[in-house]
């Protein structure tokens, strides 16, 4: 895998949202990846989706 992109996002609260990702190649021989939040009590994360807590904003970042 080359390079991944997220594109930045909105989550009403008490919905959940998965993030957009951009894969370089489009087909990467793996796209397993983990999600972290700063803030867990505005933005949790649940699996690979993001559950909105609270209002607020949160940062979230992505590992491979």
């Amino acid at each position: 895998m080359h390079s991944v992109s997220v594109r930045d996002l909105s989550v009403t609260v008490g919905r959940d949202m998965a993030p957009d990702i951009a894969w370089e190649p489009a087909d990467p021989s793996s796209s397993d990846f983990s999600l972290t939040s700063d803030k867990p009590g505005i933005a949790r994360i649940v699996g690979q989706r993001i559950h909105g807590e609270a209002p607020g904003t949160a940062t979230i970042t992505g590992s491979t």
